[in-house]
């Protein structure tokens, strides 16, 4: 399962990549600002995830509150920067075609947290992976052996 959405975020990742690609054409102006956008925004909120998660180390319920909050912005985030670029499935209109800036760095947020997904689900299932070889004791807790 873990496999699958490594592969589902992957693939994202780089459909969004060309579709960035692809726009350098039809953006007269804003291209590159757009694409900085993106990545600047998906780090600073990355950056903002890891702070909050320093802060609140030893606060455990402090700490979950911050996962939540910061989950749901990233989520509604990606949902509605993804939506919000998608093609449309209208048959009466022509193609979709990119022209703003706005639209890349949109496209650049979602590829990029995509890709950061993607990695971190694969790491997290190398890790289980590695974790399931060694027996656990009875707290759940790995045996140091």
């Amino acid at each position: 399962m873990l496999a699958i959405g490594i592969v589902v975020l992957g693939f994202i990742a780089w459909w969004e990549a060309a579709r960035i690609e692809g726009a350098r054409a039809t953006v007269a102006h804003g291209w590159g600002a757009g694409l900085a956008a993106g990545i600047l925004v998906s780090i600073g909120l990355t950056a903002i995830w890891w702070v909050m998660l320093l802060l609140t180390r030893h606060q455990q319920g402090q700490r979950q509150k911050a996962v939540v909050i910061l989950g749901l912005i990233l989520t509604v985030s990606l949902i509605v920067c993804g939506r919000g670029t998608l093609p449309s499935a209208s048959t009466t209109g022509g193609p979709y075609v990119i022209t703003t800036g706005i639209e890349i760095a949109e496209i650049t947020y979602v590829a990029t947290f995509s890709a950061y997904f993607a990695v971190l689900s694969a790491w997290a299932g190398i890790r289980l992976f590695r974790q399931g070889r060694r027996p656990q004791d009875s707290r759940g807790r790995q045996d140091p052996a």
